[in-house]
């Protein structure tokens, strides 16, 4: 929809997005605590908000480590020649090319054969698909590697993961522009699309896409999988549908490739490092795991229960469950028909799972407070942390 979508997003950026993400940097650098602490010291009523961070955190680390997953596999075929995109398998015998990839296209066939090997829908689980399992374990081991130390590691891979991807989108920017056509495509990019600007959904998408702790999208559209196949060009499609077949028509294919795809998992690198300290520092505040236990052991934990969860994502229907997570979509499928009620269901806990904690938290410390008759001024000030006790860096300093 041309530039149009600038407008809600600069918006929501300057009105909301920036002073959200000053608050967290203000109350983090002052009280040197993670999510629930800070909200405990503010208002011991308020630890749940620290609560569903965490919670939104460890959600997103389950499924956002797939995509990555997803990107190593095309990594990894980036380096044949020609790209296995590019064409059209043959059949069995040898004799022809695969009739199932000739009624589609290369591009689509293999990203929903080769790569997820989907299903006809969500309800069809098929088996575990090996190659991912494969891309998803490397995928957290090398999540862990950079994680291992904390922030003391993060910061140390993070002059890699933030800085490459700008040098990547350089090139292809400066690649862009010696095409034919650069200049009707930039008038088109930064054009406004009236329609687009009064269409709501955009600016519930953007204005509802930033929230303390995790950024969160909620996208409610219903599309046949033959529609999808056909005219997918967002989220999944863009990276691994339509790009690829751009790409396979530029010089030089596998180095634009390998290029883009090393950008990508860059970013979502990135974006894993935020989503592990997430879950890695509540955890510590509030002294769940035992002091002799070392940091490295924890991160290790944390990363393989993920890893666990997250082969759901590995089946043969995991590109809807990942849907599920991501975008609470009605999903694609072979034939219109109504989901089971179990799929929303299962919608409605991921909504509902760590908003509750903020209400039960603040019960739990209200009845504490009225069983130990203790006065309001007491015990709800801001260094009282009844049954959510949390270390402050004061006493972290006096025990070091």
């Amino acid at each position: 929809s041309s530039g149009a979508f600038l407008i809600p997003y600069l918006i929501a950026l300057v009105f909301e997005g920036l002073p959200l993400l000053y608050l967290e940097l203000a109350i983090g650098q002052r009280l040197r605590m993670g999510s629930i602490g800070v909200w405990n010291s503010i208002s011991p009523l308020l630890g749940g908000v620290g609560i569903a961070s965490m919670i939104v955190s460890f959600l997103v680390d389950i499924f956002y480590n797939t995509i990555l997953a997803w990107v190593l596999w095309y990594l990894f075929h980036s380096f044949q020649d020609p790209l296995p995109w590019s064409q059209c398998p043959l059949n069995d015998n040898l004799t022809g090319y695969n009739v199932e990839c000739e009624k589609s296209t290369p591009v689509n066939y293999f990203w929903y054969r080769e790569t997820l090997n989907i299903t006809p829908d969500i309800e069809t689980s098929g088996s575990l698909q090996w190659w991912l399992v494969i891309c998803l374990a490397s995928a957290w081991c090398v999540v862990y590697i950079c994680c291992i130390k904390g922030i003391k590691s993060v910061g140390k891979a993070v002059y890699v993961t933030a800085t490459f991807p700008y040098l990547v989108l350089t090139i292809f920017l400066i690649r862009a522009l010696t095409l034919p056509g650069a200049t009707d495509g930039l008038v088109y990019l930064f054009t406004p699309n009236n329609i687009t600007v009064e269409n709501y959904d955009h600016w519930l998408e953007y204005l509802n896409g930033t929230s303390p702790g995790e950024v969160a999208s909620l996208d409610l559209t219903h599309c046949d999988l033959q529609t999808f196949l056909d005219q997918s060009a967002s989220g999944t499609g863009l990276a691994f549908i339509v790009f690829t077949e751009a790409v396979i028509e530029m010089p030089g294919s596998q180095i634009w490739a390998i290029l883009f795809f090393v950008m990508l998992f860059s970013l979502g690198l990135s974006s894993m490092f935020g989503n592990i300290e997430g879950v890695l520092t509540p955890i510590n505040d509030l002294k769940l795991v035992p002091k002799w236990m070392p940091k490295e052991l924890i991160t290790a934990l944390i990363c393989l229960v993920a890893f666990l969860a997250a082969l759901i994502f590995t089946l043969g229907s995991g590109n809807y469950w990942v849907e599920v997570f991501n975008s609470y979509e009605l999903f694609p499928q072979t034939e219109v028909k109504p989901y089971p009620d179990w799929v929303f269901a299962i919608i409605l806990l991921l909504c509902v799972l760590p908003v509750i904690s903020i209400p039960l938290v603040a019960l739990y410390k209200l009845i504490c407070c009225r069983l130990k008759k203790s006065s309001v001024r007491t015990n709800l000030n801001s260094y009282f942390n009844n049954g959510f006790e949390v270390e402050t860096q004061e006493q972290k300093n006096q025990r070091a």
